[in-house]
């Protein structure tokens, strides 16, 4: 793939997939959302546990629909799939979980702003790593 990807170089097809990512993982950020929540507001889980948790509920949802409705064409089989998929996740919930903390714990913010705030950075990652790694469409992907 020569030349640089980005969102002011992307084709009509290609936005289209981007805005149907960026639908669909607001959507599973809601329940993201929804889920630490009840965990830490509700239950008195630790925000970091319960954000990891819901995390990573939220991240499974969203390879099933990502799967079907946004990457769709991939040669990957489902289970090979959704391992790529929890892999680029791990280094995602990562982000969450360390980000959180410094949020939270050094920045003084609720926990519920500050996983807002992190998610736009795990959005783009999940998102490109999903596109030229994982699923492998469009042309889009690193052998």
């Amino acid at each position: 793939m020569g030349g640089t990807y980005n969102v002011f170089t992307m084709k009509r097809q290609e936005m289209h997939r981007f805005v149907q990512y960026s639908l669909l993982g607001a959507g599973t950020l809601l329940i993201d959302m929804a889920l630490l929540f009840v965990l830490a507001g509700g239950l008195g889980m630790n925000y970091l546990g319960a954000a990891a948790l819901a995390f990573f509920v939220a991240v499974s949802l969203n390879y099933l629909l990502s799967r079907r409705f946004v990457f769709k064409g991939t040669s990957r089989t489902q289970t090979t799939g959704y391992v790529y998929f929890l892999m680029i996740a791990a280094f995602g919930m990562l982000l969450v979980t360390a980000g959180m903390y410094v949020l939270v714990e050094k920045w003084g913010l609720y926990y519920m702003i500050s996983r807002i705030l992190i998610s736009c950075v795990t959005g783009i990652w999940n998102y490109s790593m999903n596109l030229f790694f994982n699923f492998r469409v469009a042309g889009f992907y690193v052998d």
